[in-house]
C-alpha cells in the first residue's frame, strides 16, 4: 500500500496506466490536494480502514481542529453497513483519534 499526495490536477487527466486502482482517495478542494491510497491486493474492510488511518496521520497536524470527519463511502461489498469489521474497525479509528465518524 502506498499514499500519493499531489496537487489536482486542473487540464490533464488523473488516470495513470502503470497505477493501480486507488482504493481510497481524499480530495481537498480548498487546498488543491489529491490523496490517493492505491494497494496491488484486494481492497477489504481492513485495508479501507489502514488507508484512513494513515491518511489522517499524514494530514491531522495540518487539521488539529477538525473533530468531525464525513466519509463518501459507494457502499461496496468492503463497506457495507452489514460488515461489522468494518464498522469496528471504524469506531476503533474513531475512538483513537477521539474523532466523530459521519458516513454519506
Amino acid at each position: 500500500m502506498w499514499l500519493m499526495r499531489q496537487p489536482i490536477p486542473t487540464r490533464q487527466s488523473c488516470v495513470f496506466p502503470w497505477m493501480p486502482k486507488p482504493a481510497s482517495s481524499w480530495v481537498l478542494p480548498q487546498f488543491d490536494e489529491l490523496f490517493l491510497a492505491c494497494v496491488t491486493s484486494k481492497v477489504t474492510s481492513d485495508c479501507l480502514v489502514d488507508v484512513l488511518e494513515l491518511g489522517w496521520q499524514s494530514v491531522r497536524e495540518r487539521f488539529e481542529q477538525i473533530r468531525t470527519l464525513v466519509i463518501n463511502l459507494d457502499n461496496g461489498p468492503e463497506n457495507q453497513s452489514h460488515r461489522t469489521q468494518f464498522l469496528n474497525r471504524l469506531v476503533a479509528f474513531a475512538q483513537t483519534y477521539q474523532l466523530t465518524v459521519k458516513l454519506a
